[in-house]
């Protein structure tokens, strides 16, 4: 009975916990957050867009500062999902999926106090509201393997950057000799 109640299989050696209910592991629940993540930020996007339209409605002035700083993070979410690396690099909260869930809440809590367009706010409240759930759920589950795979993505971010400051170097010096 106590065997039943377990919702984990026990994983091999070298092996991710898996969801007995779903078989998820965590490179599969990876790139669901990632699509729910992108999916957020495109309805952020189309937020904007309804709020530029609507502009004249916002009514008080932090909504038309709002507006501005919606596209500002939607950018910005679409572009750490494309695995921009200088982003992931300077912001390494986001990384992890605990980081991507106060950043939704975040969001989400801007969205709720400043309604304008109440269909759309109160769809993308719930794409966020999902995305924090799962990113949380996925962040306790998974914890040591998600810690091992961003150790590995910042070891390979580490030696971009240290690629990137040898170029600048390089042409530093080409500029100097000339």
């Amino acid at each position: 009975m106590l065997k039943q109640l377990n919702i984990f299989t026990p994983p091999a050696e070298g092996e991710s916990k898996q969801f007995l209910c779903f078989h998820f592991t965590y490179p599969r629940c990876r790139a669901y957050l990632s699509l729910i993540q992108f999916i957020a930020s495109v309805l952020l996007l189309v937020e904007v867009i309804f709020r530029f339209v609507y502009f004249l409605q916002l009514g008080t002035l932090p909504n038309y500062i709002l507006t501005f700083y919606y596209l500002v993070f939607s950018v910005y979410m679409m572009g750490f999902e494309f695995g921009i690396k200088r982003l992931k690099l300077k912001f390494y909260l986001m990384n992890f999926a605990w980081g991507k869930a106060i950043m939704n809440f975040f969001l989400a809590s801007l969205i709720i106090s400043s309604w304008v367009v109440p269909v759309i706010d109160v769809l993308i409240v719930i794409v966020f509201s999902v995305a924090v759930t799962l990113q949380l759920i996925t962040s306790c589950l998974f914890k040591a393997e998600e810690t091992a795979s961003i150790d590995a993505d910042i070891e390979d971010l580490e030696n971009y950057r240290q690629q990137q400051k040898q170029k600048e170097f390089e042409e530093q010096a080409k500029k100097n000799d000339n």
